[in-house]
This record gives structure tokens, sequence and C-alpha cells, in this order.
């Protein structure tokens, strides 16, 4: 399997803020792995900062549950937490399924437009493995838009929170086989369901697209537990 290359070294740091997005991102595109050990001393004199920012940065993502700290000890990277993830795909049903009814009465020929060109910049990046990082973000952007279009960022915001595990499950996915052409295929017949204006064709499109992430997870655990 081909995961994306090691982020590029970040100078002149100078925030936890910082520290914290940077290793966030490395942690779920893959790049920093399931029990890595991750050095106070080593990222501060990386980042070019103290290690007050990086210590700051670290509770953060324990709190995120992307590393375990183990006191006087070590800080890993956490496994990638199936529990999370079924989790957050009971909310994304309940709430996707609701935001794409609503979007039935709602969506307008410039809503359906932005869509379409998401979907359209998926298409021209989905045979090229360099540009997996991209793919994926054009994926969130599919589903925010979705929110968006009904007046519900908040909510989004709150999914994209609680989401983490499951993006980097993703980054599992996306190398294999036909995933990424799946997925599309999937986006593209929520779209056209909503244009159909038919509500169970909606639901159904909705429940297949997002039970099919869940029903991944066993298989990606036996084909890959050192992630889990």
């Amino acid at each position: 399997m081909t995961l994306l290359p090691r982020a590029t070294t970040y100078r002149r740091v100078n925030t936890a803020e910082q520290v914290f997005e940077i290793l966030r991102d490395r942690i779920i595109k893959l790049d920093l792995k399931p029990h890595e050990v991750l050095s106070r001393v080593g990222l501060a004199e990386e980042f070019g900062v103290s290690q007050t920012p990086v210590r700051e940065a670290l509770l953060k993502l324990e709190v995120m549950g992307l590393v375990d700290v183990y006191p006087q000890s070590r800080t890993e990277v956490s496994p990638i937490n199936a529990v999370k993830i079924r989790e957050v795909q009971f909310m994304r049903r309940a709430l996707e399924t609701e935001v794409c009814m609503k979007l039935v009465d709602v969506l307008n020929a410039a809503g359906a437009a932005e869509l379409k060109s998401i979907l359209d910049a998926q298409e021209a990046v989905i045979d090229d493995d360099s540009k997996m990082g991209l793919f994926m973000q054009l994926d969130k952007d599919f589903h925010s838009k979705l929110f968006e279009l009904v007046g519900q960022t908040s909510l989004n915001d709150l999914v994209q929170e609680h989401s983490v595990h499951l993006d980097r499950m993703r980054m599992l996915q996306l190398p294999l086989q036909g995933k990424r052409q799946s997925i599309l295929a999937e986006h593209r017949e929520v779209l056209a369901a909503v244009l159909s204006k038919d509500k169970m064709r909606v639901m159904n499109a909705v429940r297949d697209h997002l039970t099919s992430k869940s029903q991944a997870v066993s298989t990606l655990m036996a084909n890959f537990p050192e992630y889990f």
C-alpha cells in the first residue's frame, strides 16, 4: 500500500497551535503511524521552538484521542479507534440524511453547480496517487457543502471535530483498488438523488454511501491490524 510521504519539515513555527495543526495533519495522513513515539525534545528542535508549545500541542492532541501520553515515560501516536469511527458514522448517517432531505427542497442551480464542480475536481485527480490528499480534501468539501447549502455549518463543524479517526481510516482506504472510483460514484448518486427530488432515493443514496464506510472498518482491522 502506498501512503503519502512524510510532511515537509516546517520552520519558524512559534505557537502551540501551529505545532498542533502540523502534527494533527501528519497523524491523519498517516505520516505518523500508530505507536510511533513523539519526542518533545526532537519536535522542539525540528520546529525551532521551546518544549512548551510542543507540550501544549501534544496535550491538545491527547484530548482529541490522537496521541497517548504516558507521564514520565513517553508520548506515542494513538491507534485508529474503531469505536469512535462507528460513533461518528452513526451521527453522520442521521445528520446527512436530514441535510440531504432538506436539500431536495432548497437546492438551486448555483448550489448544484458548486457540488458538481467539487465532484468534477475529484474526478480530475482520481487516478493520481500523488494527489490522494487532495482527493480526500475534496471529499470533505463535498460533504461540508451539503451542510452549508442548508445553513447548517455549525453541525458540519461538529461532525468534522469528531471525524479524526474516520479520516485516518480513509487514508488507509484510498490507495485500495477501485476505492476512489466507488466514492466518486456514490457522491454522484447522492447529488443525482437530490436533483431528482425523490426523497426515498435520497435516503438510500446517503445510507448506502455512509454505510459502506462503516462496513469497511472490520475488513481494514483484519488487513491492517498494526493501525488499530
